[in-house]
């Protein structure tokens, strides 16, 4: 991650999106992911592939060879996310 917090949210929705068309693309349920990568609850793996929470080190590793991501997102998948990044408070 660049260290500045726009760029890093910016990246953060690309690698999101990037995910989701490839899912799209090759027809993969969350399910299916979730048996491909492993060690996790579905609903916490589909929440990391989201960019809600991080995944392990293998499992990040595990989930770039399965979307053939490069080292740079490997590694974002494995960053603690800035939950809320974004989102307007209310007065």
């Amino acid at each position: 991650m660049s260290g500045d917090r726009a760029t890093d949210q910016a990246l953060s929705k690309a690698l999101t999106e990037k995910i989701l068309d490839i899912q799209r693309e090759k027809e993969w349920t969350w399910k299916h992911l979730c048996e491909q990568i492993g060690g996790m609850a579905p609903v916490m793996m589909t929440g990391a592939l989201l960019g809600n929470h991080k995944l392990t080190k293998p499992q990040a590793a595990a989930a770039a060879k399965l979307f053939g991501l490069s080292k740079t997102e490997q590694a974002m998948l494995n960053v603690v996310p800035n939950r809320g990044a974004g989102a307007t408070m209310p007065p």
